[in-house]
């Protein structure tokens, strides 16, 4: 590699570019390989993501990362359960609409929305 100081406009910017492009495919690896850990149910490569997620130089990965680091202990029990809330808060949520109507924060708006979608 050449000493920064020697490049070119167009060379520093290609470079960027370049390293940019480096970043965008280092973040798509690590996202599909996260997808794939949580779809698929693989607590055990958790900690393995986690460690390639801090160690990646990506100051936003980290960031998410160092989150899941922190849920540490309750993550791979949640990856391990198979049922989920979703029908609990489909129907919370639904609840929710009924009383805003019943007390008067509901609009028009809302009830055509809430019409259109069946519940």
């Amino acid at each position: 590699m050449r000493d920064e100081t020697a490049l070119t406009a167009d060379q520093k910017q290609v470079r960027a570019q370049l390293q940019q492009g480096l970043d965008f495919k280092t973040a798509g690896t690590l996202a599909q390989r996260f997808k794939a850990v949580v779809r698929e149910r693989h607590p055990a490569e958790l900690a393995e993501w986690i460690a390639a997620g801090q160690s990646s130089g990506l100051r936003e990965l980290a960031s998410f990362t160092e989150g899941w680091h922190r849920k540490a202990p309750h993550v791979p029990a949640a990856l391990e359960v198979l049922y989920s809330t979703g029908i609990a808060e489909r129907n919370i949520t639904r609840l929710k609409q009924i009383r805003r109507a019943i007390y008067g924060r509901g609009n028009f708006d809302l009830l055509k929305i809430r019409m259109r979608v069946p519940a």
